[in-house]
Order: structure tokens, then C-alpha cells, then sequence
């Protein structure tokens, strides 16, 4: 209980840093002297084709897969990814989205935020 704690707390106060600095850079209290967007984009690149690949391939290499009930887990990821589309694409056509908006509406949908918290293009 106490790790989980600890993991809540530690994205917690990232999140809550990362904000306060925003707004300080945004109302001219600090001056944003180094292009933190390239640097945020370097390291959400360097996670997801860097580090994602070691975790997840570490975490294949001591699972025991001797049952045949773990073929049905990728149909199930298949599934939940396909249903929060169409989902998402339903919801904007009720909404009369444009095409864009329809698109972004499906991907978001489609995604299951497993692995990533709070990435965003800029």
C-alpha cells in the first residue's frame, strides 16, 4: 500500500510542478530560457521508443504463458481498443464533428492508456 502511495504522490507532485512552472512562464514571473518543448518531445521520444520496449519486453520474459487462456488477452486488447473507436467515432458523428474532429475523436477513443500518462503533441 505503501509503494502505491508513494507512486500516486510522486505523479501527483510532476504533474502539479510541471504546472506551476507553466503558469510562471506563461505570466512573465520566469523567463523560459531553453525551448522546453523540444526537450519534453526528446524525452517522450526517447520513453516510448527507448524505455516502453525494456519494460515491456522484461515483463513478456517472466511471465509464465504456459496456459492457454493468456491467447485470449491480445483479442481482448484487439477488442477494447476497436469498441473505444467506434465509440468515439459514433459520438462524433452525433455531435456533426468535421472530418478532423471525427479523426482525432476516433484515436482518442481507440486509446487505452496503458503504458503512457499525460503525453501531448505540441
Amino acid at each position: 500500500m505503501l509503494k502505491f502511495l508513494y507512486s500516486v504522490g510522486l505523479i501527483a507532485l510532476g504533474l502539479i510542478l510541471g504546472q506551476v512552472i507553466r503558469k510562471l512562464v506563461n505570466n512573465n514571473t520566469i523567463k523560459d530560457t531553453v525551448p522546453v518543448s523540444k526537450y519534453i518531445k526528446t524525452i517522450q521520444y526517447a520513453t516510448l521508443l527507448g524505455l516502453n520496449p525494456v519494460i515491456t519486453l522484461g515483463a513478456f520474459w517472466i511471465a509464465q504463458l504456459n496456459d492457454l487462456k493468456f491467447i485470449a488477452l491480445p483479442i481482448l486488447g484487439a477488442i477494447a481498443i476497436t469498441i473505444g473507436g467506434v465509440m468515439g467515432f459514433t459520438i462524433s458523428k452525433i455531435f456533426k464533428h468535421e472530418k478532423k474532429q471525427t479523426g482525432s475523436m476516433f484515436v482518442s477513443g481507440a486509446f487505452t492508456n496503458m503504458g503512457n500518462f499525460g503525453g501531448c503533441a505540441t
